[in-house]
């Protein structure tokens, strides 16, 4: 049967959305699939995509498959390596394979590679036995209670009594053992439409930033997020992108510029925490990376590993070199907005 694949018009979200919900099984509509949500992650103005990003593969006038293109760049001597992940990818049970052609024509179209972070029992699965995908390094994610009362109070009926009072004496632990590292200098602020975002340095490829990127994620309506400035004794000197997932603060983003030594990421973290811990709803801090000089920062910050998740690359045009480590973090994709609202903590 004839298959094609075309970019889906703002005239066809409702189709979409009702695809994407028969495929996941969904009664209700989410946040991240509200009419606010669909407008920014598939069709408002990005950086570094032209049009619109949501693509559908169709076969016998329906449907077959979904996903929306979330464009990503990374940095390799003073060049840029384009990339993307795929999100919200479905593929419809009538077209078995339907959601691996959909990913490997959004490969055609862009000129550059194609992640895979996490997934579905049934995405981990499938992806290993696909030859055009290779392993890279996993992502940690971290956490560290900073409300331990709130938490305690939404896990309250879901787990047992005995439970529920178990993983609130360990966040109680967890929240005040081991204390952060004195910020020495480190200062955390909001930072202002001027600002500038920071880079990496490093012996690996970091991710591109750049402020009109930042400028477009900030617009994200599902959650609410902030761009922070870091300055040490008063000279601006690192960033962090936070977003307020229900309560859950995640860091997906987090740089000290140039060659930042391990005690000087502590204290600079150490300032975004306490930043973070002083606003109101916060209950929890998350961060991830798949760098280790990166997990030593957040378990200096008393952070604790929840969770490891693989990271699958395509490069058909093998531009990335051979065992290069690849910075991944909250920032690619939906990882810094998508949550189960009865469920949002990494240490619930």
């Amino acid at each position: 049967m004839p298959i094609s694949l075309s970019q889906a018009e703002p005239g066809r979200e409702a189709e979409v959305i009702e695809f994407l919900l028969q495929t996941f099984g969904s009664v209700e509509r989410p946040a991240s699939l509200s009419a606010a949500a669909v407008a920014w992650k598939y069709f408002e103005t990005h950086p570094w995509w032209p049009g619109g990003r949501s693509y559908v593969l169709e076969a016998a006038g329906g449907i077959a498959a979904h996903g929306c293109i979330s464009p990503v760049r990374f940095e390799l001597n003073g060049g840029v390596l384009e990339s993307m992940q795929i999100i919200d990818w479905a593929g419809s049970r009538r077209m078995p394979l339907g959601g691996l052609l959909l990913f490997q024509r959004c490969l055609d179209l862009a000129d550059g590679s194609l992640l895979a972070v996490g997934g579905s029992a049934d995405t981990l699965r499938i992806l290993p036995m696909v030859k055009w995908f290779r392993r890279e390094n996993d992502i940690g994610y971290y956490a560290r209670p900073l409300n331990m009362w709130r938490i305690f109070r939404r896990a309250q009926g879901k787990a047992g009594r005995l439970r529920e009072l178990a993983q609130a004496g360990r966040n109680l632990f967890w929240q005040v053992r081991p204390r952060l590292p004195n910020p020495v200098g480190w200062e955390c602020r909001r930072a202002s439409a001027t600002d500038d975002v920071f880079a990496h340095a490093g012996d690996f490829l970091p991710i591109l930033r750049t402020r009109a990127w930042f400028d477009y994620l900030l617009r994200c309506p599902v959650v609410p997020s902030q761009l922070l400035l870091l300055s040490k004794n008063g000279v601006a000197s690192g960033h962090g992108f936070v977003s307020n997932a229900g309560g859950s603060v995640r860091v997906a983003d987090f740089v000290v510029a140039g060659g930042a030594t391990d005690a000087d990421r502590a204290a600079a973290f150490s300032a975004l925490v306490r930043y973070i811990a002083a606003e109101p709803g916060a209950c929890e801090i998350v961060a991830a990376s798949s760098l280790p000089e990166m997990c030593r920062t957040f378990e200096a910050c008393g952070l604790r590993l929840r969770g490891m998740s693989p990271v699958f690359l395509a490069d058909p045009r093998k531009e990335i070199p051979p065992g290069a480590r690849l910075e991944i973090t909250m920032l690619i994709g939906d990882a810094f907005y998508l949550f189960d609202p009865s469920s949002p903590f990494r240490c619930g």
